[in-house]
């Protein structure tokens, strides 16, 4: 009887001592897989083959996946399978040039919130191939051309995006990832009651907070984006404010999980802003942001929705609202996401006149182009090449056009001295 307990627990200790093993073998092969995760050039099958191979040969030995390092090795090597699986569709569409299966492995990589170099070699190819001229020349400006055909496919899919988003349910108070308001106002002992009421409404003042659930390592990021939003919005004095702006933007196109939290914070500092003058530079964030990444999908028609109740109104607030929505679908149906941050000047030019839809006709009355997104810093020459493509003139006749430019003023107070010729 003495041998046979000698033996259970000389097997109970080479079961534990073999488990050990295993735990510091999927451990380091955990280790030197999440570093390589970080990289933007992607993963390979051969980076994946230790770490798989240590969870087989442990379950060959009668490790369950039960154990705790056995749960966090296969939920890494789950994660690592559907990076692969994203960085083969990448490459696969890259190949075939195919608009639809470009999209598709996009906006999978996207739900995985990968930041691969592939993916903005996708983007780049899928641009080109959306503004392609008839003859195959690349139309300076970035013009979407759109057959018949897809027309009637893309005004189909914008009635229908409209019309899902138009739910109640998209309001943007009723997004899940927010933080709650218990949350908000945490460690707010004197104006906790004030945070609550204000978390989604304007205010001059730079909480410890995102408004939406973040990663720790995002958090201060989130904050300092929010002292960014109120320094160019002037709600805060900073200086350089067109820095500023160009800093929000370049950290959304770098850190896809912040885009829904700039948008957020934009949103709230538009509701029930007593500054007009903040408030026109909180739409021309708007529109530059717009214009420049996509929020995620899951708070795309939150976006949406927002925005086109704003398009009902009357006034400035109506003309960048729908300025958005056009810029913003542009995107959506392309997904064309590049990652262009306006200069400088560019933004600069959004205080000289805002951003415009544009209705383009001919002499004769005939129609050229409606709702056409004219940037402030569009100038006329880049109007012109947009005309002449329109019209299907040769690009040297360009020379020799001109614009009449009809300024309708306020809504309902149209004028005949309202012509003005460039």
């Amino acid at each position: 009887e003495g041998d046979a307990d000698v033996q259970t627990a000389r097997l109970t200790q080479k079961k534990l001592t073999s488990q050990e093993d295993f735990k510091n073998l999927i451990q380091a092969a955990s280790r030197s897989l999440s570093v390589k995760l970080q990289s933007k050039a992607g993963i390979t099958s051969a980076d994946l083959e230790p770490l798989s191979r240590a969870l087989t040969d442990a379950r060959a030995e009668g490790i369950t996946d039960a154990s705790a390092f056995m749960i966090r090795g296969v939920n890494l090597e789950d994660k690592c399978l559907q990076q692969l699986t994203a960085q083969s569709m990448l490459t696969q569409s890259l190949a075939s040039l195919n608009k639809s299966k470009m999209r598709d492995a996009l906006e999978f990589a996207e739900e995985l919130e990968l930041e691969l170099e592939m993916m903005i070699r996708v983007r780049r190819a899928l641009r080109r191939i959306e503004v392609m001229r008839d003859d195959d020349a690349p139309l300076d400006g970035g013009l979407i051309v759109i057959n018949g055909k897809d027309a009637e496919s893309f005004k189909a899919d914008r009635i229908e995006r409209h019309s899902r988003a138009s739910n109640p349910k998209y309001k943007y108070h009723n997004y899940p990832r927010l933080r709650s308001k218990s949350d908000y106002s945490k460690g707010n002992i004197l104006h906790k009651k004030r945070e609550q009421e204000k978390m989604l409404s304007w205010q001059n003042t730079v909480t410890n907070k995102s408004l939406i659930e973040l990663p720790k390592s995002l958090v201060k990021d989130a904050v300092g984006l929010r002292k960014a939003i109120l320094g160019y919005m002037g709600d805060k004095q900073m200086s350089f404010p067109e820095s500023l702006a160009q800093d929000i933007l370049e950290k959304g196109i770098a850190t896809n999980r912040l885009r829904d939290e700039i948008y957020l914070q934009i949103i709230k500092q538009l509701t029930n802003n007593p500054k007009p003058d903040s408030a026109s530079k909180g739409w021309q964030l708007m529109c530059m942001s717009c214009g420049t990444f996509l929020p995620s999908i899951d708070f795309e028609c939150y976006l949406l929705n927002f925005i086109l109740e704003k398009c009902k109104l009357e006034g400035a607030e109506a003309c960048y609202a729908r300025y958005c929505l056009h810029t913003l679908e542009g995107m959506l149906t392309s997904r064309t996401n590049e990652g262009i941050v306006p200069t400088l000047e560019e933004i600069l030019a959004y205080k000289e006149r805002p951003p415009i839809l544009s209705t383009i006709e001919l002499v004769n009355g005939a129609l050229l182009t409606e709702d056409l997104p004219i940037a402030p810093d569009l100038n006329v020459k880049k109007v012109l090449e947009i005309c002449a493509h329109f019209g299907g003139l040769q690009s040297a006749k360009t020379d020799v056009m001109g614009l009449f430019v009809y300024d309708l003023g306020p809504i309902g107070q149209e004028t005949d001295d309202s012509t003005e010729s460039l």
